[in-house]
């Protein structure tokens, strides 16, 4: 079993906590930022001074934010409000916060109803937005009649400004993941929903075609990639069906994949695979049962766990600094429905 020193720091408690953030600069954080799913404030916070507090917006008029991500080298971002519970998010719209003498000004750039998550990435010189939405349209929470679609676009020079998309692939229905990773040496971005699991393959310039495959065709949650067992080759990891109970891990083997590792869970929600502290390390979280944060790795020939947390996370980020990982979390139940925005440092050096 993986042995970690594990530190936890609680940022901020707030209501229906869900989204969270990580802004960095010359690849070390600059800024934590906390958004919540329901009505509720956006907050930012110094990450080298906790007690430096921003409120990007507040919790009267705004909320309802899945999604929050870096846009550019300058520390500034895009994220997504008036997504609402259950799925009432008709008027979803992009918020952009310009960061300007280290405070965030916060604008509107665009309506895209029913955007539940996205990433702005680098193609070329050029930044492009990826995103898919949770449907085109509802009638009521329990309508799925018409799924929802992968949009990409090209910002904007000016960021805060609309920009024109166009539809990469339709017929996702209830997405959830959305995970932009590598795959055996090629840049990708997972996307995920009731019909499966979809692999875009990052192109070489906006321009070029951006293909698209199927790699699976079961309902699943939330998906990452990483080579767990060490061969060279990447496995993939799922929560399957949608806030799933169940973890799996598969390896491909010949056109088809072979299930490898299974977990029982309860309300999956969260994945990240990647190296980690030297070795390869899938993280996954659920939000009810034991609500644990688990961290993964393989040793003598079988997949180990090691527990960081049991917040109930909604969502996390990882990253490494001076030899130890961190990790952002919305630990969405860590107190009831009082979310905490939490940061656990892991050090594996004792």
């Amino acid at each position: 079993m993986a042995t970690f020193k594990i530190n936890k720091v609680v940022l901020e408690e707030f209501e229906k906590l869900y989204a969270q953030g990580v802004i960095k600069k010359n690849g070390k954080p600059i800024k934590y930022l906390g958004g919540a799913e329901a009505m509720g404030a956006g907050v930012a916070f110094d990450a080298n001074d906790f007690s430096k507090k921003q409120i990007l917006w507040d919790g009267e008029n705004h909320g309802g934010t899945m999604t929050i991500c870096q846009i550019n080298d300058n520390g500034d971002f895009y994220a997504n409000e008036r997504f609402y519970p259950i799925f009432d998010a008709p008027n979803c719209v992009v918020v952009y916060g310009k960061l300007i003498d280290n405070e965030y000004k916060m604008s509107e750039v665009q309506i895209i109803p029913y955007l539940h998550r996205f990433d702005v990435i680098d193609v070329g010189n050029e930044k492009i937005f990826v995103g898919a939405t949770l449907a085109k349209s509802k009638e009521n929470k329990d309508d799925w009649s018409k799924p929802g679609e992968i949009l990409i676009g090209k910002l904007n020079e000016d960021a805060e400004k609309p920009f024109e998309l166009t539809v990469l692939q339709g017929g996702i229905t209830k997405n959830h993941g959305y995970c932009t990773t590598n795959y055996n040496g090629k840049r990708v971005i997972l996307i995920t929903g009731v019909e499966g699991l979809f692999c875009i393959y990052i192109p070489e310039k906006f321009e070029d075609v951006w293909q698209v495959e199927k790699m699976m065709s079961i309902e699943i949650s939330d998906a990452c990639t990483v080579d767990i067992d060490n061969d060279g080759q990447d496995e993939i990891v799922t929560i399957e069906g949608f806030h799933g109970n169940e973890l799996n891990v598969y390896k491909k083997d010949g056109s088809g994949w072979k299930k490898i590792f299974t977990k029982a869970i309860e309300f999956g929600h969260g994945l990240w695979g990647g190296k980690l502290l030297g070795e390869n390390r899938f993280i996954a979280g659920w939000r009810q049962g034991t609500k644990e944060l688990v961290c993964f790795s393989y040793k003598d020939g079988k997949i180990e766990e090691s527990v960081i947390g049991a917040g109930g996370t909604s969502q996390f980020s990882v990253w490494e600094q001076d030899n130890k990982a961190y990790i952002l979390s919305a630990d969405r139940q860590a107190n009831g429905q009082i979310g905490q925005l939490v940061i656990y440092t892991l050090d594996a050096s004792n």
